[in-house]
């Protein structure tokens, strides 16, 4: 006589060779990011947010990335500030897998995160955060104080001087002097 427990055990055992029967997923799926050296990483996120940019870099898609770097390089064609290498870099990917060789995959997805997530300038990627602390107010009492103080301060000098001839005329670079 068969018990409860036989009718479960062989459920298990029919689900489990049913399960056998069926194709298995490749599991040659590799992360991009684990192209990606450490020193490289560093490199792209130097305030420590390596694992943000690793999680752009694995979900972003081919087509995504393509895109992206077609955009930034119409944006950035007559920015001179914009690093000639990481140029020449974007328009030998938008060339193809075969024409740039190794390494397709990472650099291309790499420089789409850059343009997208972060800046492809190294001085604003080395003193700015990518993700924004939300725990900081944006409205202090500071930025309140400062911005109508030197407001008041202003029209105060500017009405001041501008009865008196000949006028003494307030540039930008005078009122940073006053800071």
């Amino acid at each position: 006589m068969a018990g409860p427990d036989d009718a479960i055990g062989s459920e298990t055992v029919q689900e489990t060779r049913e399960a056998e029967k069926q194709p298995q997923e490749k599991a040659t799926h590799v992360r991009i990011g684990d192209q990606i050296p450490h020193e490289m990483l560093e490199e792209l996120a130097p305030n420590g947010e390596g694992e943000y940019i690793l999680d752009k870099v694995n979900s972003m898609t081919e087509t995504e990335a393509l895109e992206i770097i077609r955009e930034s390089l119409e944006f950035h064609n007559d920015d001179w500030n914009f690093p000639s290498e990481m140029r020449d870099r974007m328009k030998r990917l938008l060339e193809g897998p075969k024409q740039y060789g190794e390494f397709y995959d990472r650099d291309l997805r790499i420089d789409a995160t850059l343009m997208r997530y972060s800046s492809p300038y190294p001085g604003v990627r080395s003193t700015a955060e990518v993700i924004d602390d939300t725990s900081v107010p944006i409205e202090t009492f500071r930025a309140y104080f400062l911005g109508i103080g030197w407001a008041v301060i202003g029209t105060f000098m500017s009405i001041f001087f501008n009865s008196r001839f000949p006028s003494i005329c307030k540039v930008a670079q005078n009122l940073g002097y006053l800071l």
